[in-house]
């Protein structure tokens, strides 16, 4: 048996939303070879598909088999091969084509989804990005709770053995660029939340485990934000140094003029009062004025070099 030539034949492209076709007119040597004897090798060059196929424009129709008839009447060494694209329309379906086209479980691309998770956050600053105050210029004691929606990339893989990155990544964020389905995710972004591993399984001979793993997105990034504010502030002492000391009230009349006095006289506050990035005393404190601190809180590892690629997924 020997094949001559397998062409696409353009006249058989025709489809609509849920199937679509694609044709081959294959030319063999001996008109007596029937397709049975030739069709598997063409399937392993990849000249035509494998039940379960993704189809080459879109992937999310899968092949439903391969027909075949003589070309025509023409030549009875040339055979007409169509073969039908179906719409995946379930999960279960997906997977079943996946195993049938893919036979390797390790080999199989990850599965990829995309979620919401609504968390309550205390909230410090407003839409603008100016600290929220009372009308005296102090932060609430409680601060505001907001609810925030926190986009979540669910990942299951499989491999041959359970993978040591499933500890070393736990709770901790991306310091490298990461990209998954087209998007990138500068660092800092992207929080490692490990999750199951299977029981051993074999699969056409192959053993493997598979786990599942979270990508907890935040795009301004994991830190800790908070108003610098405290019962402390920084003071000049001379020569350049400072020390931290205890914030005293000072003394007003009733029109809220200060007034000279003692320093002995002045009582402590019991709140804590609005300083700036160096720990200085803001006096009369607006929204705008306010400073906030940033805290890194979460340890960072390079994603791209310990996880699989999840850019196509």
């Amino acid at each position: 048996m020997s094949v001559e030539s397998c062409k696409r034949n353009p006249g058989d492209q025709s489809g609509g939303e849920d199937t679509c076709t694609e044709g081959w007119i294959v030319t063999v040597n001996n008109k007596n070879d029937h397709p049975l004897s030739f069709v598997g090798g063409l399937q392993a060059s990849g000249a035509l598909p494998y039940r379960g196929a993704g189809h080459p424009i879109n992937p999310f129709f899968r092949a439903t088999g391969l027909k075949y008839q003589r070309w025509n009447g023409n030549s009875l060494r040339q055979w007409h091969i169509t073969c039908e694209y179906k719409m995946v329309f379930s999960e279960k379906d997906e997977d079943a084509a996946e195993r049938e086209s893919t036979p390797n479980p390790l080999e199989r691309r990850p599965k990829v989804t995309k979620s919401y998770d609504r968390a309550e956050i205390p909230c410090f600053e407003d839409r603008d990005g100016n600290a929220i105050l009372n009308a005296a210029g102090d932060a609430f004691l409680d601060p505001v709770v907001r609810p925030k929606s926190c986009p979540v990339w669910n990942v299951q893989i499989n491999v041959a053995a359970s993978p040591g990155w499933m500890d070393s990544l736990a709770d901790k964020t991306n310091s490298d660029t990461f990209e998954i389905r087209g998007r990138s995710y500068p660092a800092g972004t992207l929080l490692f939340e490990p999750g199951d591993e299977s029981d051993i399984q074999t699969e056409n001979g192959v053993e493997f485990i598979t786990v599942s793993f979270k990508l907890l997105v935040d795009m301004e990034g994991w830190k800790d934000k908070r108003i610098e504010n405290g019962l402390n502030e920084m003071v000049d002492i001379g020569g350049g140094d400072k020390i931290k000391r205890k914030i005293k009230l000072p003394l007003k009349d009733e029109e809220g003029n200060e007034l000279e006095y003692d320093d002995a006289l002045r009582d402590f506050v019991s709140d804590p009062q609005m300083l700036d990035e160096d720990g200085y005393l803001i006096e009369n404190p607006t929204h705008t004025t306010a400073v906030f601190k940033e805290t890194e809180i979460y340890e960072e590892e390079s994603f791209s070099s310990a996880l699989p690629d999840l850019s196509g997924s």
